[in-house]
């Protein structure tokens, strides 16, 4: 762990960083892993909710420097087939890779993402809240590396209204089992 003594931010916890901190270590007490080699073609996972709120939407024109008057302008956006502001869509799609990272199923699998494509069919409006139907479409272990493969999945994000905002389909290599303990 990197510290610093110069302003004493590392060597105590701020206000809140202590819940934080039990939270994490909860959080990594908790192992619902599956390995390449427990999935089958078809099973379907869903995530918890999350509400897209237009701090969120602010902040993350702030971070990636897009502020696209169908994000940030009332008055442009009210003319626009919305009818109102709405989410950025790699918004959408970086809460959907959240929500699943939140269900824990590849965090200790997973050796990198190798491709996603996303679609946004449909437009994701402040205070929609929207969660994440994942299914499995194919599994394929390597043959000149037989300890990982590729799991495909498609990720489908649905706002409380039972509409299909995002789809992601994406490949992973993960490890194939559980490494001996």
């Amino acid at each position: 762990r990197i510290s610093c003594t110069r302003y004493g931010c590392c060597s105590r916890p701020k206000p809140g960083q202590k819940h934080l901190q039990e939270q994490q270590e909860r959080y990594l007490k908790v192992d619902n892993t599956l390995y390449l080699s427990d999935f089958h073609v078809g099973d379907k996972f869903i995530t918890m909710n999350q509400t897209i709120t237009e701090s969120a939407v602010i902040m993350f024109a702030g971070i990636t420097g897009d502020f696209h008057p169908l994000h940030t302008d009332d008055e442009y956006a009210k003319k626009q087939p919305a009818g109102c502001r709405i989410a950025h869509g790699l918004l959408t799609a970086g809460v959907a890779v959240g929500l699943l990272t939140r269900i824990g199923i590849i965090d200790r699998s997973a050796i990198g993402q190798l491709n996603a494509t996303w679609k946004f069919p449909a437009p994701v409006k402040f205070n929609d809240t929207i969660h994440v139907e994942i299914e499995i479409l194919n599994i394929k272990r390597s043959r000149s590396k037989p300890d990982r493969g590729v799991l495909t999945m498609q990720m489908n994000v649905v706002n409380q209204r039972g509409e299909v905002v995002a789809i992601n389909q994406t490949e992973s290599m993960l490890k194939w089992e559980r490494p001996a303990e």
